[in-house]
């Protein structure tokens, strides 16, 4: 279904993953940034032959290629990716994106018709970190978890599943 789609995925932990191992899914070729060390979630636990278990369930499909983001060389590199993508998905912070040229100025200078498209917990314009748990809390959910005490953490990270699938839809929905 989307083969002819290239996708460059500079996100990390879920919502990012999820969408772009979503999109891979369904024929998209994605291209997985990671740092140097490799991605923070291939060092949790649950690794079997090589591969956590989590970074395995969100990445499959998917080539990777190691960059340091933090130097010249790095970013050189990520901006010849981007201009051979169709759609750039990240999830860092909007300071962090502009440092690092993945928020949408710097892509549309190297590649006018780049897709970006950004998760994050309080949108594009605030400089605060979200968490699933956070926002499951702020949201409600918690307090709709669990019979013991209110405030029970979900079993599943329900809102960052939500937001990859949701990112997902919006890229979808781009490109149809």
């Amino acid at each position: 279904m989307l083969r002819n789609l290239k996708i460059l995925d500079c996100s990390r932990v879920l919502a990012g993953p999820l969408c772009t191992q979503t999109l891979s899914s369904l024929g998209a070729r994605v291209i997985k940034v990671e740092p140097p060390s490799g991605d923070l979630t291939r060092r949790w636990k649950g690794s079997e032959g090589g591969v956590e278990a989590y970074f395995g369930a969100v990445n499959r499909g998917k080539e990777s290629v190691l960059l340091d983001l933090k130097g010249t060389s790095g970013r050189s590199q990520l901006r010849g990716l981007i201009k051979e993508c169709d759609v750039v998905v990240h999830n860092y912070l909007p300071s962090v994106a502009s440092k690092l040229g993945l928020d949408y100025s710097s892509c549309a200078a190297v590649n006018p018709k780049i897709i970006h498209a950004s998760v994050s917990g309080y949108g594009a314009d605030v400089n605060e970190p979200g968490y699933d748990i956070i926002a499951s809390a702020e949201y409600g959910l918690t307090s709709c978890t669990g019979d013991v005490a209110p405030g029970v953490k979900p079993g599943v990270a329900l809102v960052d599943s939500m937001a990859g699938l949701n990112l997902a839809c919006g890229i979808l929905s781009k490109v149809a």
